[in-house]
């Protein structure tokens, strides 16, 4: 038996580099896990041309590794500099996930929104 027939997964973002996902455990805690295998066709020409290869997160068990490191780093630094005001979600584990033959990160769930990007266009969002 798979792990998403135990705990299935609901579509819950998309990206250039993934897709998203929020399982719930038989405990009814929530995590997001975020498969590597989203990347479009320009994508993929534009990392091909920079560096050669697709994202490495997608295949590279190492590259994978370092950004759970990262997120462990990250998680102690973050609320040092920012307060209470920016958290990173926990990384949980990292896999393979057999039905999309990529590389995927479980992480923590976080219930909030996405921090605004800063654009030209973006000054009714400023200080929000």
């Amino acid at each position: 038996m798979r792990l998403e027939e135990v705990n299935p997964r609901v579509e819950i973002g998309k990206g250039r580099s993934g897709i998203v996902f929020r399982s719930t455990d038989s405990g009814g805690n929530d995590s997001a896990v975020k498969v590597f295998a989203g990347e479009n066709s320009l994508t993929k020409l534009v990392n091909y041309l920079f560096t050669g290869a697709p994202n490495p997160y997608s295949w590279s068990e190492d590259a994978l590794r370092c950004a759970h490191l990262r997120r462990d780093v990250l998680s102690t630094l973050v609320p040092y500099w920012f307060g209470s005001h920016v958290r990173i979600a926990n990384s949980l584990g990292t896999g393979w996930n057999d039905g999309a033959k990529s590389n995927e990160m479980q992480t923590e769930y976080i219930r909030g929104r996405c921090a605004a990007l800063h654009q030209p266009f973006s000054r009714e969002t400023d200080g929000n």
